[in-house]
């Protein structure tokens, strides 16, 4: 359907901010008014300009080819921009940058968030928020996409500290392993450092320097580096997957029970 000279300024202004997928509350600055905002993206929703992804959320269509699924880009793009804070994290983030041979499932999004928030479906995707503390919620990147469109991720660095925080939203050890072993020269190593003496991330020290340790991971200064880590263990011994039910052999070394891939040789 044929658009309004105004409605045709605003999908305009939009997309030249970026904002392809933008909140009700940001239309309001060209609008003028929350009545005539609401009246306006309603017209343009009828209209298939704007689809309504949920309560307040708008993405412009012409981003995408009129009843096509959405792109990959597009998801992502969607997951950053579902709550004011949202920022792509763990399972997502790592597909994001490439990881391969991955075995979770890309259409689930996991986004951190400081507040809570149901999980939304829309079309075949399933986003969930994960609530943190401030406390750990840093490390965060803007990337520009080709639509200049912005969206919200954490850094390499950050995403393997909070998988090895919670193996159990990347879905398990395995692609811990598998982004070490595909990321390990690209990381900033002491940033990782930095982290581990700045905040409280006591099970990722141990299941990051087991795996590095049992997998040989050539990280640059891997001894010296590795030590420092031991001075830094904290107490009691953790399971490398602690959402299943398996024993394994417990590893004093890193106060650390293998009950994943002690069983699973093929890993070796």
């Amino acid at each position: 359907m044929s658009l309004s000279k105004k409605e045709e300024n605003f999908l305009l202004a939009m997309e030249q901010k970026g904002f392809l997928v933008f909140s009700s509350s940001e239309a309001t600055s060209f609008w003028g008014s929350s009545e005539n905002t609401a009246n306006a993206l309603s017209r343009l929703t009828n209209k298939k300009w704007l689809e309504r992804l949920t309560r307040g959320i708008y993405l412009i269509r012409s981003l995408e080819y009129r009843d096509k699924e959405f792109t990959s880009q597009t998801k992502f793009l969607i997951a950053s921009h579902l709550a004011k804070d949202a920022v792509i994290a763990y399972q997502s983030a790592m597909h994001f940058y490439g990881l391969r041979e991955a075995s979770y499932d890309t259409n689930h999004f996991k986004i951190q968030t400081l507040h809570r928030k149901r999980s939304i479906q829309i079309h075949e995707s399933y986003y969930h928020f994960i609530n943190i503390k401030p406390e750990i919620f840093f490390d965060i990147r803007s990337i520009q996409l080709d639509t200049n469109a912005v969206l919200r991720i954490t850094t390499p660095e950050k995403t393997l500290v909070d998988i090895a925080q919670r193996p159990d939203l990347c879905k398990d050890s395995s692609n811990i392993l598998r982004f070490l072993q595909q990321f390990h020269s690209t990381f900033d190593w002491d940033h990782i450092d930095s982290i581990f003496l700045n905040h409280h991330y006591g099970p990722a020290i141990k299941r990051l320097g087991y795996l590095i340790e049992k997998f040989e991971i050539p990280i640059p200064n891997q001894k010296q580096r590795l030590a420092s880590w031991q001075n830094n263990l904290t107490q009691g011994v953790i399971q490398l997957e602690p959402k299943i039910k398996e024993h394994g052999h417990i590893h004093t070394r890193w106060s650390i029970e293998d009950n994943f891939f002690d069983k699973k040789e093929i890993f070796k």
